[in-house]
């Protein structure tokens, strides 16, 4: 679910499932919805944080001549049930209510997973689970890597920026040791004398602008974070289906990332799978870094990763385009074609 643009905009009803369940779990319930020949491979749809199952409605219909296509609303959004306290929202929580529906739907055979943003988030957590490898046959994610892959990516970009700041404080000490005084040109054509003190600070004080930390103050600016959500929601706002649950949705899904993101940037995990996966990133995705994508590659036995002309909201203005994906990449699988990293342009 995204928030309405216009106050007066109505809900929009997607396609309509075949049929409805509900299963307990934690003493609450989920509420889920189905497409499809029930003795179809099952294809398991899990939506993004704020989002409801509306969002891969679309997705839903054309991959239903295909697949017995499940979806359903996370935990606090939609027809689900909300637990009150924040550790409820935790990923491993998350994780489990994803096996509680593959319990529930395909308790004798293994699943697809796909899932979007922070529904893809709640995939990998599920996938590098042990219980994956003989419940889940593939997973796709959307414009999201696990937060431990982008926590050991950041770990990496500081241990860099350190030996960076090392490497000019020890250039500092050579030239106090070694260098006579320097003249520099300054404005209006005039030379001015500076120390070597002075010109290795001016090199310190350039790499420190480039640290990560100086990059997030930067990102906060109050004009960048307008400007990024203008250029994320744009489309979406124009297309997205509104759920008449919009404003608990958008409550549970700030309590997701409260619950998530901090903790696993800050202690992160380093987990493997052999689970085939399929990442797919819109080009101005921060997760289309080639280091974001380098630190999923190695952590993952068998990867295919494209970026795409596209948007971070593709279940709703690409939809054709997901679910061609998502049954190209289970028909590749079956074919053991080998895995690949590329663009799709």
């Amino acid at each position: 679910m995204t928030e309405p643009r216009d106050p007066g905009r109505h809900p929009v009803d997607g396609p309509a499932p075949d049929r409805r369940w509900r299963i307990p779990v934690d003493g609450f319930e989920l509420a889920g919805f189905e497409w499809g020949a029930p003795g179809a491979p099952p294809l398991i749809l899990v939506h993004g944080a704020s989002d409801t199952h509306h969002a891969w409605e679309q997705v839903a219909a054309i991959l239903a001549d295909e697949f017995r296509v499940i979806t359903y609303d996370v935990r606090g959004h939609g027809r689900s049930g909300a637990p009150r306290e924040l550790g409820a929202y935790r990923l491993d929580r998350l994780a489990e209510d994803i096996y509680a529906v593959i319990d529930t739907v395909s308790p004798d055979r293994p699943v697809h997973l796909a899932g979007h943003g922070w529904g893809a988030v709640q995939g990998w957590e599920a996938v590098l689970d042990p219980r994956a490898s003989t419940r889940i046959a593939s997973f796709t994610a959307l414009s999201a890597p696990h937060l431990d892959h982008l926590g050991l990516w950041l770990h990496q970009v500081r241990q860099r920026t350190r030996r960076t700041v090392h490497r000019v404080q020890a250039r500092t000490v050579r030239r106090l040791a070694t260098a006579p005084p320097l003249e520099r040109r300054a404005a209006g054509g005039r030379a001015r004398r500076t120390t070597p003190m002075a010109s290795a600070l001016d090199e310190a004080r350039l790499t420190l602008h480039s640290s990560p930390s100086m990059l997030r103050r930067a990102l906060y600016q109050p004009r960048v974070r307008a400007g990024m959500h203008r250029l994320t929601h744009r489309s979406a706002h124009q297309q997205a289906p509104i759920a008449p649950t919009w404003r608990a949705d958008l409550l549970a899904g700030a309590r997701i990332v409260r619950a998530n993101l901090g903790h696993h940037l800050r202690h992160p995990r380093d987990q493997h799978t052999a689970v085939p996966v399929q990442l797919l990133l819109d080009a101005a995705d921060p997760a289309a870094r080639p280091g974001v994508r380098a630190a999923v590659q190695a952590r993952v036995d068998r990867l295919w990763c494209y970026t795409l002309p596209a948007n971070h909201w593709l279940p709703v203005t690409e939809p054709l385009l997901v679910g061609e994906a998502i049954a190209n990449f289970v028909s590749d699988l079956r074919a053991d074609s080998d895995p690949i990293v590329g663009n799709t342009r």
